[in-house]
């Protein structure tokens, strides 16, 4: 049982790990702006000169 549970623990855990900059600002109270919420998804904007 425990064997057929560990591929899912460390799918979990994985999920975890990566969304961490999304669900981690919430955890502190921070309020990020659109942009702010945009860079997490899409990258840093391209700085136009």
């Amino acid at each position: 049982m425990i064997r057929a549970a560990l591929p899912w623990v460390l799918l979990a855990l994985a999920l975890a790990a990566a969304t961490a900059p999304a669900w981690g600002r919430l955890l502190t109270g921070d309020a990020p702006t659109l942009d702010e919420l945009l860079s997490l998804r899409c990258g840093p904007r391209p700085s136009v000169s």
